[in-house]
Formats: structure tokens, sequence, C-alpha cells
């Protein structure tokens, strides 16, 4: 029988990182005991200033598509799931499929809020069981809430974050191998529409200068409370339902994974249908995840990532010298990428080796890792470290312009424009604290000793960084060689 098969993957997550102790200092009070115990979030990633919904789609659709090994041209149809779209309209995933190169293929969104991944998944699915002109069809779901957020709300400011994930189906027989979706139910309760929403900007409320004036509808609101047993008694009930479809029960399943921003909530379900809580998704953002079974992975002295596995490549065909490169004396590969384990196992990747600086002393430093401290705090948007052969470290810091003029006006700073804010006291003194502090974390040779802000952020149109917001080192070197050069002559 014909079924949908998945042939790759793709995520894209912001770079930008707000914890609870940054949302615990824009708030004004201590978030972290209720939001990391009951909520069970420690942080969440959010989109940069220029950072859009289509942005993060197509750079989760570009690494499905390679992940798939097919072409663009090879998608017969996009099925975009997103509540926070590129425009009211057009439709996003045309936006996509144009940045992406998919000429050949039709496209339409879908709005299903927290459920829109799985409604599209099951939409395409069908597409491709029920006609044989879809081969192969791209899924994306992409989420920019915090561009909706009133960061004074502690109920909704606390919750969302932003990303995208794309996975690539493809039309299978199953009866060659049982490979394929075995069931899906879809199910909504309309009675809680005016539950929760951005209820301004459509036709219900155009947005007028009033709204804006007001500030409340156009951004996230819980407007009245859900039942908790919307999901508890809910989620139970779809989950025995699509089992019964499968011919599977509860004890078949050895992985759930649930949509809901509540851990709390997700152990009462899981406890009160008596699966483990293990069999929840482990994963923890900013990682790539725990190695795999019979995988294992350690860090180097220098901080390379090391792996050995009888699974993994062993080897250049007839090039016993670049073999013997790739190895230690031990058998290790070296991946030539830099990392950390925590102690839950997850592994992070910090950088890569090739971009290592080595300052005049010998000493290296990875400029990612310094880089990734600084970034924490939600008011900077990049920061590019440098000083190969130097003595120590400068960096070139950027500004997400939204954050530092909300801060500004809420702090009663004057400026006519911008440019001029980059250049405050009052910035210059937040962001050299951050500098100290990120300082504190690391050795002395990874410090950063000097630093400036720059008036404008890194642009992907200027070749100064990626689609996916990572620097292009030797570019904005050049580009602002002279900036870096009065660094050094201070």
């Amino acid at each position: 029988m014909r079924n949908a098969i998945i042939i790759g993957t793709g995520v894209c997550v912001p770079e930008k990182v707000l914890t609870n102790d940054d949302l615990s200092h824009i708030l004004g009070e201590n978030i972290n005991d209720f939001v990391e115990t009951k909520v069970g979030i420690l942080e969440r990633h959010i989109a940069a200033e220029n950072e859009s919904a289509a942005d993060l789609a197509t750079a989760a659709a570009k690494n499905a598509l390679a992940d798939a090994g097919i072409s663009a041209l090879e998608i017969d149809l996009i099925v975009l799931a997103t509540d926070t779209p590129e425009y009211l309209s057009p439709a996003t995933s045309v936006v996509v499929q144009h940045r992406i190169g998919a000429k050949n293929a039709g496209t339409f969104d879908v709005n299903a809020a927290c459920a829109g991944f799985v409604t599209a998944f099951d939409t395409a699915a069908k597409y491709i069981v029920a006609d044989e002109n879809y081969k192969n069809i791209l899924v994306v779901g992409c989420y920019a809430m915090t561009k909706f957020l009133d960061w004074t709300d502690k109920k909704t400011a606390t919750l969302f974050a932003d990303g995208a994930g794309a996975v690539v189906l493809r039309a299978h027989d199953d009866a060659q191998d049982g490979r394929g979706m075995l069931a899906s139910k879809l199910y909504a309760d309309g009675s809680y529409a005016e539950f929760m929403g951005i209820f301004a900007g459509g036709s219900k409320m155009p947005v007028t200068a009033e709204i804006l004036a007001e500030n409340k509808w156009n951004k996230l609101r819980f407007a009245n409370k859900y039942p908790p047993e919307v999901n508890i008694e809910g989620w139970q009930k779809i989950v025995r339902e699509v089992l019964a479809k499968a011919d599977l029960d509860l004890e078949d399943v050895s992985l759930f994974l649930w949509t809901q921003v509540n851990i709390s909530t997700i152990k009462i379900v899981m406890e009160q249908m008596k699966i483990p809580f293990e069999n929840a998704d482990d994963f923890k953002f900013g990682t790539v995840g725990k190695p795999m079974p019979m995988c294992s992975v350690k860090i180097a002295a220098d901080g390379e990532i090391l792996v050995k596995s009888s699974m993994m490549f062993s080897g250049y065909y007839k090039e016993p010298e670049k073999t013997a490169a790739m190895f230690d004396e031990n058998g290790w590969l070296k991946t030539g990428d830099l990392g950390d384990l925590d102690a839950d196992g997850f592994l992070k990747i910090t950088g890569r080796k090739k971009e290592i600086i080595v300052l005049s002393s010998g000493k290296n430093v990875a400029p990612a890792l310094v880089e990734n401290l600084v970034k924490e705090n939600h008011l900077v948007s990049q920061c590019f470290v440098c000083g190969d052969g130097k003595s120590y470290c400068v960096a070139l810091i950027t500004l997400n312009r939204t954050e530092v003029e909300m801060f500004a006006e809420a702090n009663e700073i004057k400026f006519v424009d911008f440019a001029e804010l980059t250049r405050s006291r009052e910035i210059f003194s937040l962001i050299s604290a951050t500098v100290d502090e990120s300082n504190a974390r690391l050795s002395s040779s990874e410090q950063i000793k000097r630093f400036a802000i720059l008036d404008r952020d890194f642009s992907a149109d200027e070749d100064e960084i990626t689609p996916t917001l990572k620097l292009k080192r030797n570019v904005v070197s050049e580009r602002f060689k002279e900036n870096i050069k009065k660094l050094y002559e201070r």
C-alpha cells in the first residue's frame, strides 16, 4: 500500500538565548523557581531583530533537503504550519518555496496553532497516499512568537520561543518493509477559540492607531484560563484512540513526544497512563543530544570532540596517511569540532578547531565559546572575537535594536537615533558589565580585554553573516579592520 516515510529532517534554532535570569531582570521579579520547577523551562531561543518566520523556515527546509539528499526541484508540494506568518498574505510557504528554489512545488499554509506541525504532517502524508502525483512533500513548522510577545507580561513572556523544523516525506510501498505512518487523529474544540491568541490584525479586529496605542490585543494574550482537563484528559483519550487504530498498546510505544509548555502536565498524563517518564523525549536545546548507543564520545585536552564506534567511518580508501591524520593513537576519530559534555551527558558543540585563535603567547582561544557568553545578554545581537597573533582578544559587539530601544524608553534614556543610542554611556556600561560577567567565566587568555559597540548589526545582505546568522569571520575581519586596529592602538 502507498504510504509516506520520512527521508530527511532539518531544524533551525535561533542562536540568541534568553535565560530565566534574563527574564527575571526584564520582569523585575525572580521567575526561576516557578518556570524551572513547574513549567520545566531553563532557557528559550529567540529570533534576532532581523530574523523572521520565513528565515527560520527556509533554513530548516534547506537542512531537511540536504539530509534527504534531494534537490528542491524534486519537491512536489510544500505544506507550512505557522501561526506567526511572514505576512497575513501571501502565504509563508510561497516565500520559502521561492527562497529554496522549489519552483515545481505547490504550496499552502496551515494555521492550527500548537497542533500546526502534526496537522501539516498528517495532511501531507494523506496527499501522498491519495494522489500518486505527489512523490516528495516538504513539511515545515515554524514559530516566531517572540515577535508578538509583551515582555512585561509574565504569563506569556516566560513560555514562548522561536524555531523551525522540517521533514521531507516520500511515497513508499509499505508492503516492502512495513514502514510509513501507522495512524493519526486530529481533534479540536472551538469553544476555547477565544481563550488565547493574537486577536488583533485580522478582519475581526484590524490594527488601528488605537489598537497599537493600547498594545494589548496585537500581542499574544491569555484571555481566559484553560481548564487543566483539556490536556490531562484530552491527551489520554486521543493517544488511546490512535493506538487502537494502529492495533498497538501503550507498552508498544518507546517514545512519546508531547507539545506542551508545562512539564508538570506531561508528568501527570504519563503517571495516569502508567507510562515511565523516561519514555518522554529527552533533549536539551543548545546541544546535539546524547551519544547514540554503541557510540562513545570524549573531549580531548584541547577541547576537540573525539568519537569511537564500530559503526563509524573507519578510514579513507587506499589513503593510509590521510586516515592516520583523522585518528589518534587509540583509534578515536578527530571530528574537528570543539565541544563539551555536560553532567547529564548532552554534547554541546562550541566551535570548529580551524577557527581557533592562536595568541602571541601560544594560547588557544575558541571564539564561539566567548561570543556565546556575551550573547546571553538579550541586548546583544552579535559578538565577533578576534586576536590571532596578538597578546589578547578584542571584540566587536552589535546590539539588538528592538530590545535596546525598549530598554532605553523604559529607563528614560534620551536618543535621536539608534546610532546615538549605541554610543550612550548607559548602554556602554551595560555591555561592559556583560563583558565583565563573561570574562569571569573564562580563563585569562580567553577574556575580552577591549571591545567596541558598532552602530549597526552584521547583515546577511552585506555577506557578513550566513542566512542562519553565523559569522563570516574573514569578511567581518576585513570589513571592520579599522575598528579592530583602533582597539589595539588604545
